[in-house]
């Protein structure tokens, strides 16, 4: 009876005695409609308000109040506007763009706020008037005190929580902060727009990429056109035409003697830079096998990737359009670019941009593939440069380790590794065969003794290599590798290295305690051999003095054993 009666006391004045309805009464109106009931009062009137302006309204054929607010948010974005809000003012955007009113003073001050928003809104870019609106003239000479005041003024009418009805009550709102900042900070303003005319100029104009100062191309040179350009090692000492257009000049390079310190430095340099280039290469081929592996197709269509573009131009993590290259402004956001992509239709301006933007891809794929020629070749030169042994062979790519193979006329098919331990066996022979033969005068080659592994052979972290890059140092040394674990590797590669060398073990494992057993029982089998050889000479007579100055032999052997000599002493 109380829920009817609140009901029939709303209803019968359509909103008029909502505000001097009591708390109580407002609950057991909505209660008899099985609405929620929390909140103060103000909130309570409002929803009584938005239910009495939507008796007979239906929203995709729903009372608006029994939609959930997942359907809410959908059915406001279908019609353009604003998905983001608490369920009440989801239901306030529905019931007033379906028709309905809710009526009383929010409505003139909504009213209000839109007028004043439409105004900013026209006055755009003229920021001495939009801080003017209220009344009180602001120029560039107020002070900032009066200006704060106008914008605090404005901003609680027209902000977009107080708008939610309008939707560019945002773009409004940039547009007054915008005004406000370029008056009270003109200098910062100044430095943006010129920031802005910077990266037009910077997209506008085609600038050449900057070689690589290694070994394979050249940032500058002998020329008088004083133009960038590329050449090879092998033209050092030939005279070259320049390939750039308008310059026909024939030029040399010029020859510096460098010291043995610097040469060293420079090949240190070289093989780090080698180093952090295979690591990076070994990386992208490692990915591209992942996404092959899963079926992932590494390049997409042209369809695909523009879809995918115009989701992250509507998501703000593009500042261009991808389909008419329009940009968005520093504090535009994605509601500007959704509506900008509701009105780009125009297909002239569309179709010559996405040509401008194939043109553009073609450049730089073209421009991918030098570059990779480049490094094809800087890796050549700089193992050529470090000697082109054996030991450095992990610095090539596994496409010049098959010409080099190619080159001996050996098989070409296999791993890395593979291919360098056939070309390190193939090298040797070939290094061996041109040896002097021994003085036995037998013709045969001498056997050429294995180099040992040092800092300057090896990577400068063998921490960091991949399995595989491990496996091709191993290699490139003449070193088996029996494990296939990445700690099994770089043990065989630092029992190479330091194979004539005592290490200090600070534990002792069951190998190495392995390792100083076995020395000591051949020592004391040898020793024992020994002493029974000279019992045999005295005819097999052995008397018992004999027997114990063989017993204390041995133990003084055992107590050798024990002693810790450092190498100092």
């Amino acid at each position: 009876m109380a829920g009817k009666a609140a009901g029939g006391k709303a209803g019968g004045g359509r909103g008029q005695n909502v505000e001097k309805m009591k708390i109580s009464e407002l609950k057991d109106y909505l209660k008899s409609f099985k609405i929620p009931q929390n909140g103060e009062k103000e909130d309570l009137v409002i929803r009584v308000k938005l239910h009495l302006a939507s008796r007979e309204m239906k929203v995709d054929g729903k009372d608006p109040f029994e939609m959930k607010p997942a359907e809410l948010r959908k059915a406001c974005a279908q019609r353009g506007l604003n998905p983001m809000g608490e369920r009440d003012e989801l239901l306030k955007l529905l019931v007033e763009n379906e028709g309905g009113s809710s009526g009383g003073a929010g409505e003139e001050q909504d009213s209000e706020g839109v007028s004043l928003a439409k105004r900013v809104l026209e006055l755009g870019e003229d920021h001495c008037g939009i801080l003017s609106l209220l009344g009180e003239d602001i120029t560039s000479q107020s002070s900032p005190a009066a200006m704060r005041k106008q914008y605090l003024l404005i901003s609680q009418k027209i902000h977009p929580d107080k708008l939610p009805s309008f939707a560019q009550a945002t773009k409004a709102f940039q547009l007054l902060v915008c005004a406000y900042d370029a008056l009270t900070q003109p200098d910062m303003t100044k430095a943006e727009e010129e920031e802005e005319e910077e990266e037009e100029e910077e997209a506008c104009t085609a600038v050449a990429p900057a070689f690589s100062t290694l070994p394979v191309t050249a940032s500058d040179g002998d020329c008088t056109c004083s133009k960038q350009f590329e050449y090879n090692p092998d033209l050092y000492h030939d005279k070259i035409v320049c390939g750039n257009k308008g310059c026909s000049k024939k030029f040399g390079f010029m020859l510096y003697n460098v010291s043995e310190t610097r040469m060293k430095q420079l090949r240190e340099e070289l093989k780090a830079a080698q180093e952090k280039r295979l690591k990076k290469q070994e990386t992208l081929d490692r990915r591209h096998a992942r996404a092959k592996e899963k079926g992932i197709s590494v390049s997409v269509g042209e369809d695909e990737e523009l879809k995918e573009q115009i989701k992250s131009f509507e998501h703000g993590l593009l500042n261009e359009c991808p389909k008419c290259g329009w940009k968005l402004k520093k504090r535009d956001g994605e509601e500007e670019a959704k509506e900008h992509l509701k009105e780009c239709n125009d297909d002239k301006k569309i179709m010559a941009y996405q040509r401008r933007k194939r043109v553009q891809k073609e450049t730089e794929l073209a421009k991918a593939s030098r570059r990779g020629q480049q490094e094809e070749v800087v890796n050549l030169r700089t193992w050529e440069f470090l000697g082109a042994e054996n030991e450095n062979l992990w610095m090539l790519s596994l496409e010049q380790l098959r010409k080099q193979c190619k080159s001996y006329k050996i098989d070409d098919e296999g791993e890395k590794d593979q291919l360098i331990a056939r070309l390190v066996r193939h090298r040797n022979s070939l290094d061996a065969s041109r040896l002097l033969t021994d003085a036995g005068g037998e013709g045969d080659a001498k056997k050429q003794k294995s180099r040992i592994p040092t800092h300057q052979t090896l990577p400068s972290n063998l921490e960091s290599l991949s399995v595989s890059q491990l496996r091709s140092v191993a290699a490139s040394h003449g070193i088996e590798v029996k494990g296939t674990s990445k700690a099994d590797i770089i043990r065989a590669i630092e029992k190479e290295r330091f194979r004539d060398e005592p290490q200090l073990r600070l534990t002792m494992t069951a190998e190495n305690e392995e390792d100083e057993v076995l020395p000591s029982k051949r020592r004391r089998a040898a020793k024992k051999s020994t002493l029974d050889d000279d019992d045999s000479d005295d005819g097999g007579k052995r008397s018992r003095s004999k027997k114990s100055k063989k017993k204390k032999a041995l133990d003084d052997d055992d107590d050798d054993d024990d002693e810790f000599v450092p190498d100092d002493e």
